[in-house]
């Protein structure tokens, strides 16, 4: 698994194929969405926003979508506002962005990955999308992809469709 937490806004040939390469070889590759919506809302972060990726926006303690989080290469949200974390001191602080929610992100995967290892990039991508708890409009959306990351819906339909 590939966890990315930063992204340029250019398309790039070079990163493009990488994340191919990934795929290819059995990598998940996650990655933040970014946190200039409030300034620049139509800007696009890759590799967040390619079709293999899976691209993670931020969600608050009540489910609503962040408002710093990218509505652009969404595939799912988990928490990303006012995470607790260990802060370089040593300190116990609030942090947000999406780079906290992508983390929590590859947690949840890495998680369903030890429980499923056979499972294939497009199998997670699967699983996780089918599972959602849906929060915005019905269906995919912008600003909450497929929705909320649902471990224990993904693990069963992990083991579904390696039973098939």
């Amino acid at each position: 698994m590939l966890c990315i937490s930063s992204g340029t806004t250019e398309d790039s040939e070079i990163l493009r194929k990488a994340v191919a390469h990934a795929e290819e070889n059995g990598a998940v590759v996650i990655a933040a969405v970014g946190n200039d919506n409030v300034r620049e809302p139509n800007k696009v972060y890759y590799p967040a926003e390619y079709e293999t990726v899976i691209g993670i926006g931020a969600i608050d303690n009540n489910d609503t979508v962040a408002d710093f989080s990218q509505r652009n290469g969404v595939f799912a949200v988990t928490q990303g506002k006012d995470v607790m974390a260990l802060s370089l001191n040593g300190t116990i602080k609030k942090y947000s962005g999406t780079s906290y929610a992508n983390a929590r992100a590859a947690g949840i995967i890495a998680g369903l990955l030890s429980q499923v290892p056979d499972s294939t990039p497009k199998d997670v991508r699967t699983a996780i999308a089918m599972s959602a708890v849906d929060l915005g409009e019905q269906g995919y959306d912008c600003d909450y992809g497929w929705g909320k990351i649902n471990v224990y819906g993904a693990l069963l339909m992990l083991m579904n469709l390696q039973i098939k």
